[in-house]
C-alpha cells in the first residue's frame, strides 16, 4: 500500500505510525492484523512511502454501495448478520484491552493537539477546518456542534489505551462471520473506547439512514452494541452523547474533504458525484439535535435514545 500523494484526505502525515502500529499489533498482540513484512519511507523507492501486508482472502462489506444495499450480509438471515455485527464489536475489543504502555504504541497519539484523549481529537481537526473546507451551508452546524462539544468535555476516567481511529464494518474482513483482519490505521490514536465505539455506530448509520436506506434487518440497534460492548469491556460505556457527536462531526468533515476531491480530480463525471458531503452535514444535524435533547432531558449518557 503506498502513501497516499495525490488525494491527500487529512492535513497530517501519519503513514510513518500507521505501519508501526501495524507492525507492533501484528508481532506482540493476538489482534487480528494482515503479516507486516515491511515498510519503506523513502519515497525514491516506489515514488512514495510504502507499506507491504500479506493478503488475506474474505468478505468485506461495503461502503459503495453500502452494505445496507448490497454485498454477502444482504444474503444473511437476521440472525447471522448479528453475528457478525458481534464478531466486530469482539475485534474492536480485543483492540481496547490492549495496554499501549507495555506494548510501546505511545507514539500513536498526536500531543501537538493537546493532551492525551478527546479534547486531542477534536483540536486536531477544529485547527484544520479550512483543509477540510466544509460548504457554506454546513459551516453553521459544524460551529454549533464544536461549541457544544467543548462545552461538555467527557469525564475520561479510565485508563487510555489506544483508539483504532476508523473502527468500522468495512475495515473489517470476515470469514464465516469471524474477523480475521482488521485494517486502516489512518486515524489512530490514544483515549477512550468510546471513541471507535461512537464512529462504529455513526459510520453504520451513516450507511443505512445517512444515504436513505433501511437498515439490515437483524443489525443490533445502538442501546444494545453499547451494552454489549460494556459487557466485553467490563466496564460501561460513559458520555457516549458526546462521543456520538464527535463522530459525526469528524465524519462531516472528512465528507467535505472527500466530495471536494473526487470533483477537483474529475474522479467521477459531475452528474455522478455523490453528496457525501451533504449527506453527513444533514446527519450532523438530527445528531446535534438528539444530543442537545438528550443532555436537556437528563439523560444518562448510556448511548440510548
Amino acid at each position: 500500500r503506498l502513501a497516499p500523494r495525490r488525494f491527500q484526505l487529512y492535513p497530517w502525515d501519519r503513514f510513518a505510525e500507521q505501519c508501526r502500529v501495524a507492525e507492533i499489533l501484528a508481532r506482540d498482540t493476538d489482534v487480528p492484523v494482515p503479516p507486516v513484512y515491511g515498510h519503506e519511507l523513502d519515497p525514491a523507492v516506489l515514488g512514495a512511502p510504502f507499506v507491504v501486508l500479506g493478503r488475506v482472502g474474505g468478505d468485506v462489506p461495503g461502503d459503495i454501495p453500502p452494505y445496507h444495499m448490497q454485498g454477502f450480509m444482504l444474503e444473511m438471515a437476521p440472525a447471522a448478520r448479528a453475528r457478525v455485527w458481534d464478531a466486530g464489536l469482539v475485534a474492536m475489543a480485543g483492540i481496547h484491552r490492549l495496554d499501549p504502555r507495555r506494548l510501546g504504541l505511545g507514539f500513536a497519539g498526536q500531543p501537538e493537539y493537546g493532551p492525551v484523549g478527546a479534547a486531542q481529537q477534536l483540536a486536531a481537526y477544529e485547527r484544520h477546518l479550512e483543509f477540510f473546507a466544509v460548504d457554506d451551508a454546513a459551516r453553521g452546524v459544524v460551529g454549533d456542534a464544536l461549541a457544544w462539544l467543548h462545552d461538555h468535555p467527557p469525564a475520561e476516567r479510565h485508563p487510555v489505551g489506544l483508539v483504532w481511529g476508523d473502527a468500522r464494518l468495512g475495515n473489517m474482513i470476515f470469514q464465516g462471520g469471524r474477523v480475521v483482519a482488521v485494517l486502516d490505521w489512518e486515524m489512530v490514536s490514544l483515549g477512550q473506547p468510546e471513541t471507535d465505539l461512537g464512529w462504529f455506530l455513526h459510520l453504520d448509520r451513516h450507511l443505512s439512514e445517512g444515504v436513505g436506506l433501511t437498515r439490515l434487518p437483524g443489525l443490533p440497534d445502538r442501546a444494545a452494541t453499547v451494552a454489549r460492548y460494556a459487557e466485553l469491556l467490563g466496564r460501561p460505556m460513559a458520555d457516549m452523547d458526546y462521543y456520538l457527536l464527535l463522530a459525526s462531526l469528524r465524519h462531516t468533515l472528512l465528507a467535505a474533504r472527500v466530495t471536494r476531491l473526487i470533483r477537483e480530480h474529475r474522479l467521477l463525471p459531475p452528474e455522478h458525484v455523490p453528496p457525501i458531503d451533504r449527506f453527513a452535514a444533514e446527519l450532523l444535524v438530527r445528531v446535534l439535535d438528539e444530543t442537545r435533547r438528550g443532555v436537556a432531558a437528563g439523560a444518562d449518557h448510556s448511548g440510548a435514545h
